[in-house]
């Protein structure tokens, strides 16, 4: 997770707690996410002012109401909608609360992809748990319009150097670590190797090296079919 996309949500729960007593349990549970509060922060109960509410849309989306959100953007009323609805900051952030109260960033709506079964897939939780898989360098994990998801990789230097009957055993042993631990609609059916790497210069990275999941799609969206129907790992 990128430490970016908490800012708007730090500043809100540092300056909107309900009470100063969840200071120390709110720390904690940032801390667990690889988020640190600095050592001498403190919140007085004027600041506290009516508290937070979070709310998550459709089961995803995390929103904000209190009352030092903005009003809107300045002079851009069509972005204004976009983002406040009722009263709502829709972040764009994908999350989940766990039983402590305690939100986790997991994405970004907008990489939330549908299964031909009609299934929602948030893919950056699945991509993660793949990283552990060390012969991969990036990750892309899609499925929109087959009946299951694929993932997209390309290899590490260290997966270059292993020979395929090697690599073949490496993936298929993660796809058997992984898939009990998701959802059955979440479970990865393919893995594909592509051999040309994802970089800035043809456009499929960002400067600050994150995938551009819509030029990856727009590239590769027409084999997802025959994919699915092949080998369990493809190279390409």
């Amino acid at each position: 997770m990128k430490k970016s996309i908490y800012t708007t949500i730090l500043i809100v729960l540092i300056n909107s707690l309900a009470v100063q007593a969840q200071i120390s349990k709110l720390k904690k549970g940032l801390e667990k996410s690889g988020i640190s509060l600095p050592a001498n922060q403190t919140v007085s109960e004027e600041e506290v002012g009516n508290g937070l509410k979070e709310a998550l849309n459709n089961g995803i989306e995390k929103g904000v109401q209190q009352l030092s959100l903005k009003d809107g953007y300045y002079k851009d009323e069509e972005e204004t909608n976009k983002t406040i609805i009722d009263g709502w900051l829709h972040t764009g952030d994908e999350g989940e609360i766990d039983e402590n109260g305690f939100l986790t960033i997991t994405g970004r709506v907008k990489d939330i992809f549908k299964t031909s079964k009609g299934k929602y897939v948030a893919p950056s939780p699945i991509e993660m748990k793949l990283s552990a898989n060390k012969n991969l360098e990036q990750i892309c994990v899609v499925g929109d319009s087959i009946p299951q998801p694929i993932v997209l990789v390309v290899l590490s230097e260290r997966g270059k150097g292993k020979n395929k009957e090697d690599l073949i055993a490496s993936l298929t042993k993660t796809m058997q670590v992984i898939n009990p631990k998701l959802d059955k609609h979440e479970k990865l059916h393919n893995i594909v190797v592509i051999a040309e790497d994802w970089t800035i210069e043809n456009k499929l990275l960002t400067p600050t090296m994150k995938i551009k999941r819509n030029a990856i799609e727009k590239i590769y969206k027409s084999n997802y079919t025959s994919w699915y129907e092949g080998e369990r790992v493809i190279f390409v």
